[in-house]
């Protein structure tokens, strides 16, 4: 993506900015999913926001000449479409109309810890103080969050709610190691892969969601539910292209914390927004807090 006109339009402003525009857009994301829920099942939200990625994504691709992959780019951004952007998205929708937006987004911030432990078994890597300390506070963050999910919604069992994140923790942070392979061991071009990564996501989506109740996305087209569902999939598009990019101008080490922060975002904009349906408690806040802590010090330590 280096060399496009979007990055030298950019090319003055400092990847932190650019990290911490990525983080506000991927919360606003977050909220409108949690709203688009509300009459809308979680396929459809992975088939719609989905199809907006395409949509975005493959004309950008086309128009830059940025289109080819080879084979082993194609299979892992295949598989990462597949576990990341379709199912995992599904995991995730289902987890923010259980658990609410603030808590699955925080949970969610978690997933570097996976990372960190990938590296350390397979790679050989150091565990350094400041990272085990990190992993202290994002199991201590995810336990405040769990124990409050109930405060959030009483027809959750606290159990399932401990499950529930255990699951995203584990699945989010599987799958940007898959999509690092691709990028950075392979050196695949980032817009086709990124294109390629939503459109399997998309088939995924449209899918299950075929499996589960055909008329459901005919539903959604004709509902309300359309226009949050829109605004998440222009969202999220917007903050996975603009988090790529705040790492093409700055360090990793410097742009990932700023961008797993977002957890804040989604607490600051429920409360503002969505008072009396989307509140999270105090309990909520200082978890996502220690959870966004305990990320940034495993990502810098």
């Amino acid at each position: 993506m280096a060399g496009t006109p979007l990055v030298l339009a950019v090319g003055a402003v400092p990847g932190e900015v650019v990290a911490l525009l990525a983080a506000l857009l991927s919360s606003f994301g977050y909220v409108a999913a949690r709203q688009g829920l509300s009459d809308a099942s979680p396929e459809a939200l992975v088939a719609v926001t989905a199809a907006v990625s395409v949509a975005v994504l493959v004309p950008y691709a086309v128009a830059t000449g940025q289109t080819r992959l080879t084979p082993s780019m194609a299979g892992v951004f295949f598989l990462s479409g597949l576990l990341g952007t379709g199912l995992g998205r599904f995991l995730l929708s289902n987890a923010i109309d259980l658990v609410g937006a603030g808590i699955a987004h925080a949970v969610k911030s978690a997933s570097p810890v996976v990372a960190v432990v990938f590296a350390v078994a397979f790679l050989g890597e150091t565990l350094t103080t400041p990272l085990a300390i990190g992993i202290v506070l994002v199991v201590a963050g995810l336990i405040v969050l769990t124990r409050s999910s109930k405060e959030a919604n009483e027809s959750v069992d606290p159990r399932t709610a401990v499950l529930v994140s255990v699951v995203i923790v584990v699945w989010f942070g599987a799958t940007p190691v898959i999509r690092k392979f691709g990028l950075s061991e392979l050196g695949a071009p980032l817009v086709p892969a990124l294109a390629l990564n939503f459109a399997v996501g998309l088939a995924v989506g449209v899918a299950i969601s075929l499996y589960r109740d055909a008329g459901q996305l005919r539903a959604v087209l004709s509902g309300d539910s359309r226009w949050y569902l829109l605004a998440t999939g222009l969202c999220w598009t917007a903050s996975i292209s603009t988090y790529f990019l705040a790492l093409s101008l700055a360090d990793a080490v410097v742009v990932v914390p700023i961008f797993n922060s977002s957890p804040l975002f989604t607490v600051a904009l429920g409360l503002l927004l969505f008072e009396g349906t989307e509140s999270p408690t105090r309990a909520t806040i200082a978890g996502a807090v220690v959870t966004v802590c305990g990320v940034v010090l495993i990502t810098v330590g």
